[in-house]
């Protein structure tokens, strides 16, 4: 990520690591990873519930359903129960307790900048009779056996490696 002035006092920042920048007034601005959040819900077939993007990055592929935490708000897990909501219309009382998953660093390319994120997968089990709708960011969300996901069907390397993960668990 590239800083060019101080949010405090507007002086030009010098890049100290790849994430540290100082000023010429001696303040230290950390760039630090966005974090985001990815659940996958898991029927009683052993299927996961997985969504189709219906905007860039990454429109068409496969992803887990999820997105950004909002600021210093939200929690993890409440930002998992607020973005399952948003993108399928899933309340928390249709899926089971959150189970962490794996979590990795991403590059996410919004506009015309490059986002370091922080992900954090969980998995949860779906209830039977949830029915569900693709809203926001989801073109279209579906069941499928793990087994039948083409990694390079799927949007970005953390969501590869959480399903790779979660294959190992299943």
């Amino acid at each position: 990520m590239q800083l060019n002035y101080c949010r405090r006092c507007s002086t030009t920042l010098d890049q100290v690591e790849s994430h540290i920048f100082t000023c010429q007034e001696g303040h230290t601005i950390f760039a630090n990873p966005a974090p985001a959040v990815g659940i996958w819900l898991i029927n009683n077939k052993n299927e996961i519930l997985i969504a189709i993007r219906g905007q860039e990055p990454g429109l068409g592929l496969y992803d887990a359903p999820g997105g950004f935490v909002d600021g210093a708000k939200e929690t993890l897990e409440q930002a998992c129960e607020r973005e399952v909501y948003e993108e399928l219309t899933l309340t928390r009382s249709q899926y089971g307790p959150l189970h962490y998953l794996t979590s990795g660093v991403n590059h996410y390319a919004y506009g015309n900048e490059i986002i370091p994120t922080m992900d954090v997968f969980f998995w949860a089990k779906i209830d039977e009779s949830a029915t569900f709708s693709a809203h926001d960011d989801v073109a279209s969300a579906k069941f499928m056996s793990i087994d039948n996901i083409h990694l390079n069907a799927v949007a970005f390397p953390t969501v590869r490696k959480s399903l790779e993960t979660l294959k190992s668990i299943l």
